[in-house]
């Protein structure tokens, strides 16, 4: 079995009796000063998908021929990830306005659909951008949008949240409807423009 960082072979003491978790974290106990983290395990050539990760984890290292290890700089993965996150923002805007108009048809059950959706987006979003912040100690405070600051922001959207969580439990599809096309609208380009600040708070660094 072979282990390999970033294509470069890796040496690792008494191999066979190790398992990939464990690999890992001898890894990473060498990454702090080159300022990298790990971002991806193929085994044999092929990538550990991120549910499956906690399996392969725990394998034995004598399972696979080869195992590769991908790291990255913080900031890279960090721009990356608020890029994609500001992506998809802008993909699921439309979306949410297209489900609260099928409400307002009355094209219930395909509106769930869509809206089941919007919130999976929405939390990636939020746990990227979280993520992000705590991995950089970025600083949101610093941060805002037209005239409001960030923490606003975030509870203002938490508070929007809360109402379609609350419109649901009482069906009131009219509510939900508008709060899906009207009040999420305005929100979407808060947040990009967020995103964009972070970005760029990364770039400075």
């Amino acid at each position: 079995m072979h282990v390999y960082v970033d294509d470069n072979p890796y040496a690792v003491s008494d191999l066979p009796a190790k398992t990939l978790r464990q690999i890992a974290q001898e890894i990473r106990q060498n990454l702090p000063a080159q300022k990298r983290i790990l971002v991806a395990i193929y085994t044999d050539g092929q990538l550990v998908p991120p549910g499956e990760l906690d399996v392969a984890l725990d394998s034995p290292s004598t399972k696979y021929e080869r195992v590769d290890f991908q790291t990255a700089e913080p900031q890279i993965l960090a721009r990356e990830v608020l890029k994609q996150a500001r992506a998809l923002v802008a993909e699921v805007a439309p979306v949410c306005e297209q489900a609260g108009e099928m409400l307002s048809s009355g094209q219930t059950g395909r509106a769930m659909e869509m809206l089941g959706s919007c919130f999976a987006v929405w939390n990636q979003v939020q746990e990227s951008m979280s993520r992000s912040v705590d991995l950089l100690g970025l600083d949101l405070s610093k941060l805002q949008i037209e005239g409001k600051k960030a923490d606003e922001l975030l509870s203002q959207f938490a508070d929007q949240l809360r109402h379609v969580k609350e419109a649901l439990e009482n069906r009131d599809y009219v509510q939900l409807s508008d709060i899906l096309q009207y009040e999420l609208q305005d929100v979407a380009p808060r947040w990009q423009g967020l995103l964009d600040q972070l970005v760029q708070q990364i770039d400075k660094a």
